[in-house]
């Protein structure tokens, strides 16, 4: 336990976070006169945790590179469906996983094979920051769990083995979204996969302070004023995807490849700009790079995870021709994105109530320019 100056605050959490520590911020619940109106001149102030970073759930601007995603993973393994001849099913092989960016409110469901190194690769890939699995009696890690932890070098948060029930999963998944089912998503209410994406939903409320009820900050019955309001309203309905949509990269040959990292770079330096990885090229290009922080997270997810669909990559290569060929579009839509800010993120905060004055200039800002790119021709 540590007391910080609060304009240093930030400094402090970045140096934390970077060391893979997970941390819990208490604030001041009333002003001093508050207290003192409450319980008189010996009253003691309310304090309670208002939020916990943890390395999967940063969404602050001074705590994330712009370039570089920041997610979060929930993996489990659920037991083998039995066949049409009671024999099990393929379930039997496959990893049911969850990954959230919490700093866009992008939401992705997906099944790995648990054999080999599948699982591993398709973390690496997707670049997960945190991963949370179900906790055991004797408090080790699972086998499984441990090897995927120690392959991708990231944070293990364990969880409640009750948070990885399948109908508690639904229930926390339909109250967020409110729905009555999940048809409309694409999703079977009985896919195993529910279950990663209900713990998730759960480990974010816990994070972030937020009430499972009504939203706000300090939760029901805190007795304090309550905060700014904060919800996880910016987080999109989870998607379905699967691993043969994309081409299957190992973690092996993108390191081979240097795709995201030289082979001699630093863990810290991956795919920075001007550090010799294929991302790191496209992105030090300097004014003829990508011009927002989105389309860099796109390319390197591009650049890590190529689309296996003929039909994808032809229609990216007709949008280069488009702007290779006709240079004066090009240059108009350079132009247009110029001061186009970080919005996904800016939502985010604002879902979050964390926004500051300068998220709101820049949202203002970046809508502004938006009537340029979006005219048709």
């Amino acid at each position: 336990m540590a007391g910080v100056p609060f304009h240093q605050l930030e400094t402090y959490l970045r140096r934390l976070v970077a060391q893979g520590v997970r941390v819990a911020v208490a604030d001041q619940l009333q002003t001093p006169e508050e207290a003192k109106a409450a319980g008189g001149a010996s009253a003691v102030i309310d304090r309670g945790v208002t939020r916990v970073l943890t390395p999967g759930t940063l969404v602050d601007e001074t705590l994330l590179e712009d370039d570089r995603p920041t997610t979060l993973a929930a993996v489990c393994f659920p037991p083998p469906a039995p066949g049409r001849n009671g024999s099990a099913g393929h379930l039997a092989e496959f990893a049911a996983v969850a990954i959230a960016e919490l700093s866009t409110g992008r939401f992705t469901l997906v099944s790995c094979p648990i054999g080999g190194p599948g699982l591993i690769d398709e973390l690496a890939r997707r670049q997960v920051s945190e991963v949370i699995f179900a906790e055991t009696a004797d408090g080790r890690k699972p086998p499984r769990i441990a090897e995927v932890l120690q392959a991708l070098g990231v944070q293990g948060t364990p969880q409640p083995q009750w948070h990885f029930r399948l109908n508690e999963s639904r229930e926390t998944i339909l109250q967020q979204f409110g729905v009555s089912t999940l048809a409309g998503f694409g999703i079977d209410d009985e896919d195993p996969l529910l279950i990663p994406a209900g713990v998730i939903i759960r480990y974010l409320r816990q994070t972030q302070a937020l009430d499972a009820t009504t939203g706000t900050a300090g939760g029901a019955g805190s007795g304090s004023k309550a905060g700014p309001a904060r919800s996880l309203a910016h987080l999109r309905p989870p998607r379905q995807e699967f691993v043969t949509e994309s081409l299957l990269l190992d973690a092996t040959t993108l390191r081979s490849l240097e795709v995201d990292r030289t082979i001699r770079g630093a863990a810290g330096a991956m795919g920075s700009t001007g550090d010799g990885s294929l991302v790191g090229i496209f992105l030090g290009q300097g004014n003829r790079g990508c011009r927002t922080p989105m389309g860099k997270r796109l390319l390197r997810e591009w650049l890590c995870r190529p689309s296996a669909s003929m039909d994808v990559i032809r229609a990216r290569q007709r949008c280069v021709g488009a702007l290779k060929e006709d240079r004066r579009m090009a240059s108009e839509l350079f132009d247009a994105l110029e001061g186009v800010q970080d919005v996904p993120r800016i939502a985010a905060r604002i879902a979050l109530g964390r926004a500051t004055p300068r998220d709101l200039v820049a949202l203002g800002r970046s809508l502004s320019r938006s009537p340029r790119w979006m005219q048709p021709s």
